[in-house]
């Protein structure tokens, strides 16, 4: 398998805000997993930046992960979302 990436800074800008992570071959629990994620910049990197080093270290470390991959992104996305707004302030 392979597997690829392609951003595009648009029109506006001359720069990208987009930030991409992939981690392969996540073993946990007798399973293999992957995360593919990216993150739209809207006028910012700083919370891109944050959710590519945080996000799926956090994800892989849940409780409900992998066996019940819905509740332990929800918790996940929570609980980072709260630590970059205490980063913030």
């Amino acid at each position: 398998m392979s597997y690829a990436v392609n951003t595009h800074q648009g029109i506006s800008r001359n720069y990208n805000e987009d930030r991409v992570s992939i981690t392969l071959n996540i073993k946990k629990q007798g399973s293999r997993a992957h995360f593919f994620a990216i993150y739209d910049g809207h006028g910012g990197h700083l919370c891109c930046d944050f959710l590519k080093e945080e996000l799926h270290q956090r994800l892989i470390n849940n409780s409900y992960f992998p066996s019940e991959p819905k509740k332990a992104l929800a918790q996940t996305i929570s609980q980072v979302e709260n630590l970059f707004l205490e980063k913030a302030m």
